[in-house]
């Protein structure tokens, strides 16, 4: 399951703020991750910023994602904390003819 949120604040004709959350629950069950599986509940945090105008549209966003699980594998008795930080930002440019 995924649950999301997200909102945006147009600041004036041409400029809008927005800001975002969502969690995810892993599939991954207890007892089964493994290095190559370390899947975890995730946070997902973001925020963005875009101007228009009647031909010019820029955005700018970034996304922030954390994943930490500490589990054993029931298979190997692989013990382990997996930590994950995910930062991803972007640039969108369009023009309208």
């Amino acid at each position: 399951m995924h649950f999301r949120a997200g909102a945006q604040y147009k600041i004036d004709s041409h400029f809008a703020a927005r800001l975002g959350l969502a969690y995810g629950i892993t599939p991954v069950q207890n007892g089964y991750v493994t290095p190559e599986t370390p899947d975890a509940n995730r946070v997902n945090y973001t925020a963005g910023i875009g101007y228009e105008t009647k031909h010019l549209k820029l955005d700018a966003s970034f996304l922030f994602t954390h994943l930490k699980r500490t589990d054993t594998n029931t298979e190997t008795n692989l013990s382990g904390t997996f930590k994950t930080n995910v930062i991803a930002p972007g640039i969108s440019i369009g023009y309208k003819f």
